[in-house]
This record gives C-alpha cells, sequence and structure tokens, in this order.
C-alpha cells in the first residue's frame, strides 16, 4: 500500500508545525535549515508557513487532497514524525480527520 499522506497533506497545510530549537542547523547536531523556520516566541520555532493565520508547510510541495510530498521528509520534524494518520498503527487521531475534513476529505475514521 502507498503512503495514504501522499495524497493528502492536510495537516501540513492546516496546523502550526513546531520545531525544536535543537532541530534546527545553526545548532550543533541540528538538520532542519534554519531558513525554512520561523521564530514564533521566546526559542519556539515552527516550520516556515505554519507561522500565521493561513497555513501551509513550505516543505509541503503539490496540492492538497491529490499528490503531495513533502521536501524534506527524511529530515522532517519530530512533530512531524509523532503526527500519525488515523488508524495507523490502529491509533485514532482526531487532528488527522479534521484536517482532512477540512479540505472535503472523508476522515480516515469514516472507513
Amino acid at each position: 500500500m502507498s503512503n495514504r499522506c501522499q495524497t493528502c497533506g492536510a495537516c501540513c497545510a492546516m496546523f502550526t508545525v513546531l520545531v525544536d530549537a535543537a532541530e534546527i542547523n545553526n545548532k550543533a547536531g541540528g538538520y532542519i535549515a534554519a531558513r525554512l523556520t520561523a521564530l514564533i516566541g521566546k526559542n519556539r520555532y515552527s516550520m516556515k508557513g505554519t507561522e500565521g493565520r493561513r497555513k501551509r508547510c513550505t516543505a509541503l510541495i503539490g496540492t492538497v487532497g491529490q499528490s503531495v510530498t513533502c521536501s524534506i521528509y527524511a529530515g522532517r520534524p519530530t512533530s512531524c514524525r509523532m503526527f500519525l494518520s488515523a488508524w495507523e498503527l490502529n491509533t485514532i487521531n482526531p487532528k488527522c480527520d479534521l484536517a482532512r475534513e477540512s479540505y472535503g476529505m472523508f476522515a480516515f475514521s469514516a472507513f
């Protein structure tokens, strides 16, 4: 089965994607380009594009709901790694369903 997130991407275009300061490459061991992040508070960062009111991660390529990919997938933030699609690993994720529904897609929990 192909990764169903590659036809979705709604979470990347709905939520603030938090980035731990230690993940940014201006710190030793960091791997996310600083130019892809935004300072959103004292020592708080997000992926650029998700910090404002209209959200869309700068690393998201493609059309939400059709075909998307993450340009930094192998080195994406921990918050992205921890965000599972609904029913991935048999776990409910209401945020995934909410994001999908906001873009006119069926919630995975409806299947």
